[in-house]
């Protein structure tokens, strides 16, 4: 079913669920189908994994939901539109490293994630397990995967949605301290 989904041929999973095929098999790394169809960003498939019974509450092997999953393409909210639907409650979830979706959503630049996110009501002051925020997180993303206007957009939305710009991490680092180290100007002038 794995590979069904990476395939994204819908004809085939239709034939597969008709057929009762196990949606809670996991791959090596304790995925199901459901986190493939998150990973890949596909809310169509994930919607038919759902009605099909799939556990949206399903952890992989390191603790992650697939609403963690669809952090990992660009695009993705559709998925976690059909996965937030179904289990509200993923939201603030974390995983085994304590990090919530929408801190995932920062440390990749997934901006447009982060807005819906944000508007799920996803608290922005929830710290992994180093003690980073999402807002942390976003301020020290690596430039070269996330254009600047990603960052600041991203920052903004973080601070309208009440993140804290003072909170140290476990190293003592806060956003604004990570932005002066990292002579990021504008960033600055935003926190």
């Amino acid at each position: 079913i794995h590979l069904a989904i990476l395939q994204e041929n819908v004809k085939v999973l239709r034939l597969m669920v008709q057929h009762d095929v196990n949606l809670e098999k996991r791959d090596k790394h304790g995925r199901t189908a459901l986190h493939v169809a998150a990973f890949m960003g596909n809310g169509d498939i994930c919607e038919l994994l759902i009605q099909h019974n799939a556990d949206v509450n399903a952890l992989s092997g390191n603790g992650m939901t697939p609403l963690h999953r669809c952090q990992s393409s660009h695009g993705g909210i559709k998925a976690a539109e059909v996965i937030l639907e179904r289990l509200p409650e993923l939201i603030n979830r974390p995983d085994d490293s304590g990090y919530t979706a929408l801190y995932m959503a920062c440390e990749k630049g997934n901006d447009r994630m982060v807005e819906f996110l944000l508007s799920a009501k996803a608290d922005p002051n929830i710290k992994g397990l180093n003690g980073r925020t999402p807002l942390i997180a976003a301020v020290m993303v690596n430039p070269v995967s996330t254009e600047t206007s990603h960052k600041e957009h991203i920052i903004k939305l973080l601070l309208q949605h009440g993140a804290d710009p003072i909170v140290p991490d476990a190293e003592g680092v806060t956003a604004l301290t990570a932005a002066l180290d990292l002579r990021m100007d504008d960033i600055e002038k935003l926190l």
